[in-house]
């Protein structure tokens, strides 16, 4: 666990959201999504890929502005050794499952299942 003392102070929050945003991120801010992103955020190192892949990706966003006057270094996303080495495929099913689906199937999805099937 990164920090035991940081705490999301929702009501701090919802008063530096601005006025037009206030509804959608009061419910927001209440949905399962949030608190997990707040609570990763908390319980995380800042040095974490996946805190550092997003952060980069909302840094290379700003960057792109032509309203923006300096630009902000992206270097983890700059970074190839993070890129993706290969791709692993799931083995198909062998043995008695390999019988099941060749031969049994249903033409839509079934209202009751054929208990003989499994």
């Amino acid at each position: 666990m990164y920090s035991d003392t940081v705490r999301f102070h929702r009501e701090v929050f919802m008063k530096s959201v601005d006025k037009e945003s206030k509804v959608f991120m009061s419910i927001f801010s209440e949905s399962q999504a949030f608190v997990q992103f707040v609570q990763d955020r908390v319980d995380r190192s800042p040095g974490d890929p996946e805190i550092m892949f997003f952060d980069e990706v909302i840094k290379a966003k700003m960057n792109r502005s032509r309203f923006r006057l300096g630009k902000e270094e992206t270097k983890f996303l700059d970074d190839p050794s993070y890129g993706i080495q290969g791709t692993n495929k799931a083995t198909p099913p062998m043995g008695e499952f390999e019988t099941h689906a060749s031969e049994d199937g249903y033409r839509r999805f079934p209202t009751s299942l054929d208990p003989a099937k499994f």
